[in-house]
């Protein structure tokens, strides 16, 4: 696979190779954006969580 196969078949936006240098936070920020939306989904936790569930939320019993 090509570098940003993986993140087209997820969705996500490619930076194109013609994006001028001065854009590049706004590419920075979109990324750390994808990273907040998954990390929302994973919950590490002692216990199950039994208030705000929601589907495709992951919980996670640390070792």
């Amino acid at each position: 696979m090509a570098i940003g196969d993986d993140a087209l078949a997820e969705g996500m936006d490619l930076v194109p190779g013609s994006a001028l240098l001065n854009t590049i936070d706004t590419e920075e920020n979109k990324t750390r954006d994808y990273i907040a939306q998954e990390k929302r989904r994973i919950r590490v936790s002692a216990t199950a969580p039994t208030t705000n569930l929601v589907v495709g939320t992951l919980w996670a019993q640390p070792v």
